[in-house]
Formats: structure tokens, C-alpha cells, sequence
């Protein structure tokens, strides 16, 4: 069997991973600011579901493009997860219990990673191995956030936070050495956006414009972990 181009499952892996991390943003934002948002909370909910729903889509495509290129591995985990996390969402519903909400966002975060590598991946050539730390620093960042974030909401200082805090702070550096090392100004701007958000909102007392940048920048932060791992080791 002939192998398909890497054209469409790059253009259909970069087309998913933009609307998982719309799926990200749209969750955050109802959690973080469900009370406030009113009759917009329909609104965003809607977002949502059409993003969920187009990333499935998008993932199922990109992972018949995979599988047809001979990367089916990749293909079949992202593929898998997608589904896994499509059947959490419809089995628990609008209000999760806090488990499935943390696997949710796990999921989430882990999918839009995989998404991520997948679209930076290249043949191995050697590269930085200090990726290998940052991308495990980032995959134990975003499971004290995840942590944090639903078990831990309304404590001010845990342990679980500050070791997000701290860690957070040697990802975002080494994750931004290497970015000045690579000239890769973007990923520069992204290491140094997640803490400095983070940092505003633990100043702030968690207002919602600083918590939903700090979601955000750090589901960017990780995928650019992710992606710079694949492209730069």
C-alpha cells in the first residue's frame, strides 16, 4: 500500500490541535468564571460542544492519514484518547464530579501535547537533551495544576501549589534557555507568559482575566514542550 502524504495529516493534526485548545479555553472559562458568565454560559457552552465535536472529526482524519503513512502508533493513541475523553464528557455531562473533571483536563492537556508532538515530529538527528526534562517538568506541572485546580480550589498555599509554583518556574526557564539557544523567539514568549500569568493571578487572588490567561498559557506551554521536544531532540 502506498503511503499518503505528510501534507494532510500535518494540516489536519495543526487543524485539531487549534480547536482542542478552543475545547481547553472554553472549559476553563466555565470553570473559572461559569457564576459570572450568565446568559453567555449557553454561549460558551455551545463553543464547546461544535470544537469537541470538530476536533473529533479533525483527529479521526488525521489518524487515518497516520495510520496510512505508517505512523500508527501515534495515530491509534491520539485516536484512542480522543475517544476516551469523548465518552467522559458524555457520560458525566455539565457537572463532572471532581475525578472525571480532573480527567477531563488531564485528558485534555495530554491530547492537545500529543497533538502537538505529532505536528512538530521529525526524524531524530540528535538534539537538546534538556528537552527530555522540560517535557517531563511540564507533564508533572500540569498534573499539580490540574491538582490544584479541582481538589485544592479554595486553599490559598498547598504543598501541591507550591511545588506548581516552583516547578513552573524551572520549566519556564529552561523551556525559555533553550528557546534563546534555537533563536525560537515564539517558544521564548510562551515559557515566559505561563509564570508571569500565574504569578499575577496568585497576586490577584485569582481574579478570572489573569486565571483563564494562566490556563491558557500554560496548555500553550506544554504544547510547546511538546512540539519543541519532537522538533529539537
Amino acid at each position: 500500500m502506498a503511503r499518503a502524504p505528510s501534507g494532510p495529516r500535518r494540516a489536519l493534526s495543526a487543524a485539531s490541535l487549534a480547536l482542542v485548545l478552543v475545547v481547553v479555553f472554553a472549559s476553563a472559562l466555565i470553570r473559572l468564571a461559569g457564576e459570572e458568565l450568565g446568559g453567555a454560559l449557553v454561549l460558551v457552552r455551545g463553543v464547546h460542544r461544535v470544537a469537541a465535536s470538530a476536533a473529533a472529526l479533525t483527529i479521526l482524519a488525521a489518524g487515518w492519514y497516520g495510520w496510512r503513512a505508517g505512523q500508527r502508533a501515534t495515530a491509534a493513541l491520539v485516536v484512542a484518547l480522543m475517544l476516551a475523553l469523548s465518552a467522559l464528557g458524555a457520560a458525566t455531562g455539565t457537572e463532572p464530579p471532581p475525578l472525571a473533571a480532573a480527567g477531563n483536563l488531564l485528558g485534555g492537556l495530554l491530547l492537545a501535547a500529543l497533538l502537538a508532538w505529532w505536528l512538530g515530529r521529525e526524524p531524530r538527528r540528535g538534539g537538546e537533551p534538556l528537552l527530555h526534562v522540560v517535557a517531563a517538568l511540564a507533564a508533572l506541572q500540569a498534573l499539580l495544576g490540574a491538582w490544584s485546580t479541582i481538589f485544592e480550589k479554595d486553599e490559598t498555599w498547598t504543598f501541591a501549589l507550591l511545588g506548581h509554583a516552583t516547578l513552573g518556574l524551572a520549566t519556564a526557564g529552561l523551556l525559555g534557555w533553550i528557546a534563546l539557544r534555537a533563536r525560537a523567539w515564539g517558544l521564548l514568549a510562551i515559557a515566559c507568559a505561563a509564570p508571569l500569568a500565574g504569578m499575577v493571578s496568585g497576586l490577584l487572588d485569582a481574579p478570572t482575566g489573569p486565571a483563564l490567561a494562566h490556563a491558557l498559557s500554560a496548555a500553550l506551554l506544554v504544547c510547546a514542550a511538546a512540539w519543541a521536544h519532537a522538533r529539537l531532540t
